[in-house]
């Protein structure tokens, strides 16, 4: 049952800090996934709003490098799903 309420009190936690969490926040959690030393060394600016109500950002330095291809993962938009917030990489423009 211990068990339970700390995984209970995580998701909370997650949560509540998803949904007061600005946009330029959750950017951070995305590329830290991809590469955790460009998430702490990233400077971005945001570029727009897409008709579907997503935040467009680019990152000017330090971007995460795709494994695969060895290229730059620059554009990014953040999402809206109900009161929470994701961010995925965009590709390029």
């Amino acid at each position: 049952m211990k068990k339970f309420k700390v995984i209970l009190l995580i998701i909370l936690i997650f949560a509540i800090g998803n949904i007061v969490m600005p946009a330029a926040g959750i950017l951070k959690i995305a590329v830290f996934t991809f590469s955790p030393q460009s998430a702490f060394t990233l400077e971005y600016k945001y570029i727009d709003t897409e008709s579907n109500g997503e935040k467009i950002f680019r990152i000017t330095k330090n971007p995460p490098i795709e494994k695969a291809t060895q290229g730059e993962m620059t554009t990014w938009a953040v999402s809206r799903f109900g009161p929470f917030q994701y961010a995925k990489y965009y590709g390029e423009e």
